[in-house]
């Protein structure tokens, strides 16, 4: 759900800058068009200058030290332990880190784990759906199949289930140029979408199992209905560098923006 920002109506008008304007420089006829240029030109300026991508790696990575689990009850400290090292969690945080110093912007959250069951309505079997249940279809947004144990055929009523293993979590560090910020700017209140990619739509719209078991559902609706898809924002952080009040509309200003007029 992109929609124009101030900072576009000003990325315009210094696109737009003439001779009479004392702060014109030829640079400033290639500037970014937009937010997402912006962010593509931060990854430009990045990979085409090796002194600034050390810099901003060891920035990003040297205040992430080792972890330190201590609790009342032993075998607490050793799950969360487990989930630290599932997650992967200190090259995660260098991750972030990297995406916060490069784009200003950096959007996560955590995947819980699910597992999507398949129902048969005459026996009440419950299946659990996979890219090895060759016998259970996606089609238009519904699960059809024939139950092995009753032979009905028909559709099917899923249901999802929390699964409680660690070894499925993951966070999930969505890219920048996908996710629109929404804001308010009388109320301060955000709403973040994300504009799900065109690889992903036709996966889920074939009814690729990896993608069908595996996507939380309400990212399924959102294909289904041609939509972008609005984050939860219990289980959603966006960490942004400043924002400059209304000129980027939510959006956190990238470091690396001074060096495009050079």
């Amino acid at each position: 759900m992109a929609t124009p920002t101030p900072m576009d109506d000003l990325l315009v008008q210094l696109r737009r800058g003439g001779m009479s304007n004392p702060f014109y420089l030829l640079a400033n006829q290639f500037l970014p068009r937009n937010f997402n240029d912006v962010i593509r030109w931060s990854r430009f300026v990045l990979v085409n200058s090796p002194t600034l991508f050390e810099v901003v790696r060891k920035y990003s990575t040297y205040p992430v030290t080792s972890f330190i689990v201590k609790g009342k009850v032993k075998s607490h400290e050793e799950t969360w332990k487990k989930i630290i090292k599932k997650l992967k969690l200190k090259t995660t945080l260098e991750e972030i880190g990297f995406s916060y110093h490069t784009m200003g912007n950096c959007y996560f959250s955590i995947y819980f784990p699910l597992m999507r069951m398949c129902v048969c309505p005459s026996c009440t079997t419950e299946y659990n759906y996979s890219d090895s249940l060759h016998f259970i279809k996606f089609k238009n947004g519904k699960f059809e199949g024939v139950c092995p144990k009753c032979n009905y055929k028909g559709p099917l009523t899923r249901k999802d289930r929390k699964s409680l293993s660690i070894e499925d979590m993951s966070i999930v560090t969505w890219p920048v140029e996908n996710v629109s910020v929404h804001k308010n700017p009388i109320t301060g209140t955000t709403n973040y979408y994300y504009t799900i990619p065109n690889y992903v739509k036709r996966a889920i719209q074939s009814g690729d199992p990896l993608y069908i078991a595996t996507t939380p559902w309400s990212i399924i609706e959102a294909v289904i209905q041609g939509k972008d898809y609005l984050f939860d924002k219990n289980n959603f952080y966006h960490m942004k560098n400043l924002s400059f009040g209304d000129v980027l509309n939510g959006y956190g200003l990238p470091p690396l923006i001074s060096t495009y007029s050079f």
